[in-house]
């Protein structure tokens, strides 16, 4: 899938619509499954984001990414990896942690490097 800047590659990717008030369609989310799947896309700082897990989900409206499943996000000036990360494109704020289901035995780590 590519819309202007944004790359979705994946086995399956759903893109969920709508019509706004002047009955144009819009998109309202993107939902990708793969093994691996990837975006790229620019932020609102024109920085380069690639992102790598089994799941995607992309909400055109909020601007919010959101990585499940050996999740690794990487900016030009930063790289996360964990099991799940949320990266917010206008704010650049990003949240990392562990999957629900996982259980209380088994631990989560989320890996983080910073660049000069």
């Amino acid at each position: 899938l590519t819309r202007n800047q944004l790359t979705i590659s994946a086995n399956k990717i759903i893109v969920v619509q709508f019509k706004n008030k002047e009955n144009k369609t819009k998109i309202k989310y993107i939902e990708a499954y793969g093994n691996p799947t990837t975006l790229t896309d620019v932020n609102e700082d024109g920085e380069q984001i690639k992102a790598v897990a089994s799941k995607i989900f992309y909400n055109q409206n909020t601007q919010r990414i959101k990585l499940i499943g050996n999740a690794k996000l990487t900016t030009e000036e930063d790289q996360f990896s964990s099991q799940v990360i949320w990266y917010n494109k206008e704010t650049k704020e990003v949240k990392a942690g562990k999957i629900k289901e996982e259980t209380k035995n088994k631990t989560s780590r989320v890996k983080i490097i910073f660049s000069e």
